[in-house]
């Protein structure tokens, strides 16, 4: 690395920590229903949060029946609860600190209508939606669209990828993390289950999507953005994005351009295991 490029880093990396995450664009959640427009004025068609009829079509990952669900966990008063959403498995998994406390199997969001992969948190709470909602609501703060975590009138569709985005959970599941959690609640959601690396718009400061939430993550990856992805461009991404370009010998622009897309998303070549020698000290073969 030249003394260039790693006092570009070294700056960016002051600033990064001295303005921290006051420095996110302010946007308001979407309501239900409506379109949400970026800074380049993209129309994101949001989701809104029912789920679809019928089953998916991709054989389960995580069991569904009655059996393998947990008891409701206990919780030691004052320990921080979160939870994992693993897109891939099909399960959502209840964590007191570190310590796992629950396990369950969801349905996440068919190909045209993913499950948003990120950092999210849990921003309302509500009672009795009835019907494809269950007994019970847990808003997430994606904010182009309205998503949550809730119960469902069609259990058999648990495990599959039936929905338009939402988690759906059995409806004593759903009843049992649904005390265990706070408005403010982390809730994270890994997993690349509909993943595409193609590149069709170039990302910057206002931009929000799920692509940006794949640059933020790969940003975090490459130990440029130690914030939290969800999705929202602002300034932080920005700086971000610029130590990286700096780096690699991109144009410094803060804006992710196809080059720079793929310069992120690319994975570490992985190490070759060293061939064992066979030979002796002297270099001879008995």
């Amino acid at each position: 690395m030249s003394y260039r490029k790693l006092l570009t880093y070294m700056i960016c990396l002051f600033l990064s920590m001295s303005t921290a995450l006051a420095c996110y664009p302010k946007v308001a959640p979407a309501a239900p229903g409506t379109a949400m427009t970026t800074g380049h004025g993209a129309d994101l068609t949001p989701l809104p949060g029912a789920c679809s009829r019928g089953r998916g079509v991709a054989p389960p990952l995580a069991t569904g029946t009655v059996a393998d669900r947990p008891d409701k966990p206990q919780i030691t008063p004052g320990v921080e609860v979160r939870l994992v959403v693993n897109a891939d498995q099909r399960t959502l998994t209840v964590m007191a600190g570190q310590e796992v406390i629950g396990v369950y199997p969801v349905a996440i969001g068919k190909y045209s209508t993913p499950t948003p992969i990120g950092e999210w948190k849990i921003i309302d709470k509500d009672y009795n939606w009835g019907g494809p909602f269950g007994p019970r609501w847990l808003g997430l703060n994606i904010i182009w669209g309205r998503y949550g975590i809730h119960g469902t009138n069609q259990p058999g569709s648990i495990s599959y990828e039936t929905s338009l985005g939402c988690l759906r959970m059995f409806d004593d599941d759903v009843l049992q993390i649904f005390d265990l959690v706070k408005v403010g609640t982390q809730v994270d959601i890994v997993g690349e289950p509909h993943k595409t690396n193609f590149w069709h718009r170039e990302l910057a400061t206002g931009s929000v999507g799920p692509d940006a939430v794949y640059v933020q993550l790969a940003l975090k990856r490459k130990g440029f953005y130690p914030y939290r992805c969800d999705g929202m461009f602002g300034r932080l991404s920005d700086l971000g994005v610029r130590c990286f370009q700096a780096l690699e010998g991109l144009p410094v622009t803060g804006k992710v351009d196809e080059e720079t897309n793929r310069r992120l998303l690319e994975e570490a070549p992985k190490e070759k295991p060293e061939e064992k020698n066979e030979a002796s000290g002297n270099g001879q073969t008995d």
